[in-house]
């Protein structure tokens, strides 16, 4: 991405996370009179917060050496274009009308409102009782390994290099089907260990498959995939957060429906 193009999607994403803070409440209240505490500059009556003048600080002393007073003049104009953009944005009703800003406005009140459950740490018996009772979910399917010799013709007496070729390893079956087509998924499944497949028909031409090894649906136990569990228990709290706070959404907006 060339200079311009970022500084262009910095911008955008500053726009759409402005809007997302005033549409979800969360931005400051306006001020009048002076430049409060905690704030950098007023913008029409609404603050730029030091806190986030110090992250788009930080994020640009990252890909520098050096920070003078002319790097962090320039970032608070940035911060500054993106309020008076935002503003005006929410002036034009973009928030109401534009499909695209509407979307991803959507989905920054959506990251806001996870994000608070999805960083609140599990303990280790939180854990454990979520991995006991969603044991099903971290199911591994069934994996099946073979090996391939291919034919152009179904009477060729050479195999030909196979032009989808098959991992030498353990696949799921729905690897295989997505390479080699259902029929000759459903032949290597219909194969015990060690025993090689009559030739079958695909759109490439025929194969035969030779079953090296077939491992059943297994639950790993807890200890293998802990980091697995807590990311999904993470994720899961954020669904919850976002459900309950829809839930109150509807109940101060008196939803009312209407259907054709």
């Amino acid at each position: 991405m060339t200079r311009v193009g970022a500084a262009r999607a910095w911008s955008v994403a500053g726009v759409v996370a402005g809007l997302a803070l005033a549409a979800a409440g969360l931005a400051g209240a306006p001020v009048r009179g002076g430049v409060p505490d905690g704030a950098v500059a007023v913008v029409g009556g609404t603050p730029i917060l030091r806190s986030d003048y110090d992250r788009a600080l930080a994020a640009v002393a990252g890909a520098r050496r050096d920070v003078d007073d002319g790097v962090r003049r320039k970032v608070l104009d940035r911060l500054i274009d993106e309020e008076l953009l935002v503003q005006r944005g929410l002036e034009l009703g973009l928030a109401e009308r534009d499909p695209r800003v509407r979307a991803d406005l959507g989905a920054a009140v959506i990251d806001l409102v996870t994000a608070r459950a999805e960083a609140a740490p599990p303990s280790e018996a939180d854990l454990r009782a979520f991995y006991a009772d969603h044991r099903d979910e971290f199911a591994r399917p069934p994996l099946i390994h073979v090996r391939q010799r291919f034919f152009r013709a179904a009477d060729a007496a050479q195999p030909s290099p196979p032009p989808v070729p098959v991992p030498d390893a353990p696949i799921p079956l729905s690897r295989l089907a997505d390479l080699l087509g259902p029929t000759a998924a459903r032949a290597a499944a219909a194969a015990p260990v060690g025993a090689t497949t009559a030739r079958v028909r695909s759109a490439l031409g025929w194969h035969e498959l030779t079953v090296v090894d077939r491992r059943e649906r297994d639950i790993p136990p807890y200890a293998d995939i802990a980091d697995e569990v807590a990311a999904a228990y993470r994720r899961r709290a954020g669904e919850r957060a976002l459900r309950a706070f829809l839930d109150r959404a509807r109940a101060r907006a008196g939803v009312q429906v209407q259907l054709p």
